[in-house]
């Protein structure tokens, strides 16, 4: 199991965003490949790692966005870049748009756990935790 120990969040959340249509039986599969092709998952904060999961379900795990895969593949993943080069293709669909839009934020906040020390645990989604530019407190 990739999300350490929040396997029962994820699987809540993952469903109640697709509206029941995943289940961790369905997605389980994937971690193998999804580690094979993203080394540092494992130790990704819960929310990019939640991202990624999504994006595969809707995708295949071999999916192709070389702009994101480089944001994350380094030894620190850039999951702000990762927000912005993570849109699958929607083809007018409005729950691939919606999905582009939860990914991004889950992907951002990623970045906010990063960047100010949070428990890389916690999904903080559906919280939109900030923009990630700027540290908690500062420019208010």
């Amino acid at each position: 199991m990739v999300c350490r120990g929040v396997k029962p969040a994820f699987v809540d959340l993952a469903s109640r965003l697709t509206g029941g249509s995943v289940s961790w039986d369905v997605v389980d599969p994937y971690g193998p490949k999804l580690l094979k092709r993203y080394p540092s998952l494992a130790v990704w904060p819960a929310d990019p790692q939640l991202a990624l999961y999504l994006m595969a379900w809707v995708r295949g795990p071999g999916f192709n966005l070389p702009g994101f895969r480089r944001a994350v593949v380094g030894l620190v993943p850039d999951f702000r870049a990762a927000s912005m080069e993570c849109r699958m293709p929607d083809r007018g669909h409005s729950g691939i748009a919606a999905l582009n839009a939860w990914v991004s934020c889950l992907f951002s906040n990623g970045q906010c756990v990063l960047d100010w020390g949070l428990k890389p645990e916690l999904i903080y989604f559906p919280t939109v935790l900030a923009d990630c530019g700027e540290k908690k407190g500062e420019g208010q």
